[in-house]
């Protein structure tokens, strides 16, 4: 019988005075912490403190995916003023409190996800034993919402693991796997099995505290554990920040001054830093932002938990294991699905394969996976020179580089071998989903699915529909890409669909700003402090230039009236000047290194019609951002406008969402939500003025200020 049972958890007394503390959040398969929960957890504390039966806690999940995911988003969502914030601050310092002060020791097990507040507890435990399953991540996430740890994270995690592998937690949200908690002395002992308490801590435990910074390590003991060190700490953690933090995001920084500010005066005057802290963050625009960015991929999440495992894709033929299939095959296996990857002649066949073993080698050198997780993904592909199994798959991605010709007769082939239900998908940016669908019998089950980039590392994953797609189709390949982990958006089969279409004139004005004067790296910079994930340059050079040039071709007449599409895009394939793939393109590439191409700058310099680009390089800095800042954001301002009105997107709202998800700047939520923090007022005349400047290209879209109103 349990000595306390309650909604959301439950107190079991174990053998030899162990109180077992089980959450186990109703309704989820998440442990997320809201005001019911804390209720409980207060009570089942206060009711362990009071009993005198026993000498142990242990703390742990009935869910083995998640010890705790911190506090729930919609709860985020639902606290408006400053004054809500702290409150919850002050609340969940009081709960981890309450565990540091309890009069029997206290122990965290860890398995599964321990994030944000979820880590808060655990710190606040005497011990801590992570489970080797796998599937334990432990990790400080606040400021990926734009917020900071406020029920003492930055001032515990430190004194727990040392500043400078805290501040690598609370800055960078890196998180660490059960070894490496162990290596970095935040868990005291890892466990195989979580159905027994550890035997260490059940003979010999006993309360202990946090006091200084650990000296585990050399480097602890010589930098660490003096000021001078410390500082040293700070200065070079700051300037990290400020070569790479994108401007207007205040949380980072808000951490740091809190952990630096807790470390000198002492742990009660840092938790109080942090709860003032968390109150003003809380009111920033880059928090809105995020949070509604991490609301929506929690609804989705939340979609796909109701699939109908009827209309679930598990098994996947892939034509064609270039760049784009390999991108493909990669999501698909790592998420549990098989694929078949079909290739013309046994010789392309093998380099398909050598191509995906060397993929999945290169993510076990960076630690990203291991040996044994590589050997089981490589187990689910199979190749094939004919169609063998094709009749078995439940989606056909064709990312194959045939020309039309040779597709209508793939095509013809194909269909033959797939069954009814099969859905075809054509992956490749540049043609048209209706002209591939002329060349099917069954054109219904035929669709686009588009990464945004060749890697597939952007979230967003656009859907392309004709009025000839039936629904289900489209129902399958959403529950598809929800399943990868990706962001679906349905678009139409437009030249150039939403994403792209979109940034094609953005990348077009940069090539104008390097006509007149202003270096590559310089552009791509700018924009990368604006927020983007990539600078415009980089994501051609990532795209490739014969696609770019190719997607040039397809939108000159769209885009006529309004700008010239330049020239550079086709030269640049006619010198195989191609990006990434050809290790040339705006950059040179040698390894992991790159530079500037120094000999496509000096030729766009010397065909300038600007009178004297090289004034440029005499212009500051500052300048030179602002300038370049001002032309490219505005642009994509209003050319979110001009795709609204061409009928690619039903609103402002869900452009917004896909361009975050593509790679927009997250903490500024999209070209409608910045132009609406801007002002109408400001974003209108901003655009008046480049008008006049520059011409009709800037020219505001009708119903632009409507949009934004």
């Amino acid at each position: 019988m349990a000595f306390l049972q309650a909604d959301n958890l439950w107190v079991n007394q174990l053998a030899d005075g162990v109180a077992d503390l089980v959450l186990d959040v109703l309704g989820s398969d998440l442990n997320l912490l809201k005001p019911a929960v804390l209720d409980e957890l207060e009570r089942a504390l206060d009711a362990v403190a009071r009993s005198s039966q026993f000498r142990l806690l242990m703390l742990r999940s009935s869910k083995p995916a998640s010890f705790c995911h911190g506090i729930d988003f919609n709860h985020w969502a639902e606290l408006a003023r400053s004054d809500d914030f702290v409150a919850l601050s002050q609340r969940g310092q009081r709960l981890c409190d309450r565990l540091v002060n309890l009069p029997i020791p206290s122990v965290a097990l860890i398995s599964g996800a321990c994030l944000g507040a979820g880590l808060d507890l655990a710190l606040a435990c005497d011990y801590r034993v992570a489970l080797t399953n796998g599937s334990t991540q432990i990790g400080s996430t606040e400021v990926d919402i734009g917020l900071l740890p406020a029920w003492g994270g930055t001032q515990r995690l430190p004194r727990c693991v040392g500043l400078e592998r805290g501040l690598m937690m609370l800055l960078g949200s890196r998180q660490l796997s059960a070894t490496e908690a162990k290596a970095w002395g935040l868990v005291d002992e890892l466990a195989t099995s979580g159905d027994e308490p550890p035997r260490t801590f059940v003979s010999s435990a006993s309360k202990r505290s946090l006091g200084k910074l650990p000296r585990r390590t050399t480097r602890q003991r010589l930098i660490e554990s003096n000021p001078f060190g410390r500082w040293l700490i700070y200065r070079g953690t700051d300037r990290l920040l400020r070569r790479r933090l994108p401007e207007d995001l205040p949380a980072p920084w808000a951490c740091l001054e809190t952990v630096r500010f807790g470390l000198k005066r002492g742990l009660e005057a840092g938790l109080n830093r942090e709860t003032e802290a968390l109150g003003e963050l809380s009111q920033t625009e880059a928090f809105r932002n995020l949070l509604r960015l991490q609301l929506g991929r929690a609804a989705l999440r939340l979609a796909h938990t109701d699939v109908d495992s009827k209309r679930t894709i598990r098994k996947i033929g892939v034509l064609g294991a270039g760049d784009l299939g390999a991108a493909w095959t990669h999501l698909a296996v790592t998420h549990g699905c098989q694929v078949i990857i079909r290739e013309s002649n046994e010789l392309a066949l093998g380099l398909a394969s050598f191509g995906m073993m060397a993929l999945f080698q290169q993510e076990v050198a960076k630690g990203l996976m291991s040996r044994e997780e590589m050997m089981t993904h490589l187990s689910k592909i199979h190749g094939t020179s004919a169609w063998r199994e094709f009749d078995e798959v439940d989606l056909v991605l064709d990312a194959s580089e045939c020309v039309r010709d040779a597709r209508q007769t793939l095509y013809r082939e194909m269909e033959k071998q797939i069954s009814p239900d099969a859905i075809v998908a054509f992956t490749r940016g540049t043609s048209s989903i209706a002209e591939l669908q002329e060349c099917m019998k069954r054109p219904e089950r035929a669709a686009g699915l588009r990464l945004m980039d060749a890697s597939g590392r952007r979230p967003l994953v656009e859907i392309v529909a004709t009025t000839q797609t039936n629904e289900r189709a489209r129902r399958r390949l959403s529950d598809f890409v929800i399943s990868l982990g990706r962001v679906p958006q349905l678009v139409p089969d437009l030249p150039g669909n939403l994403v792209h279409r979109l940034l094609f004139p953005y990348w077009n004005e940069a090539v104008l700003l390097i006509r007149e004067g202003f270096q590559p790296q310089r552009i791509d910079e700018t924009m990368v402090f604006f927020g983007m994930a990539r600078g415009p340059l980089e994501q051609l050079d990532e795209l490739g230039l014969d696609v770019a040039a190719q997607l040039a071709q397809s939108l000159e007449a769209t885009l006529a009236s309004r700008l010239a599409v330049d020239p550079l895009f086709a030269w640049m394939v006619e010198n195989r000047w191609l990006g990434q793939k050809s290790r040339i393109g705006f950059y040179q590439y040698k390894g992991r290194k790159r530079k500037p191409h120094a000999a496509l700058v000096a030729q766009l310099r010397a065909e300038s019609h600007v009178a004297a680009p090289h004034q440029i390089d005499a212009t500051p800095v500052a300048e030179q951002r602002s300038q370049i800042k001002r032309r490219l954001v505005w642009m994509m301002v209003n050319e979110a406008a001009h795709c609204i009105r061409e009928g690619r997107s039903p609103g402002p709202d869900e452009l917004d969402r896909a361009l975050v998800h593509a790679g927009w700047a997250p903490h500024r939520g999209g070209p409608f939500r910045f132009a609406r923090h801007t002002g109408v007022e400001e974003t209108m005349t901003a655009l008046d003025e480049l008008a006049d400047a520059l011409g009709p290209r800037y020219a505001p879209c009708d119903g632009l200020q409507k949009m934004i109103s």
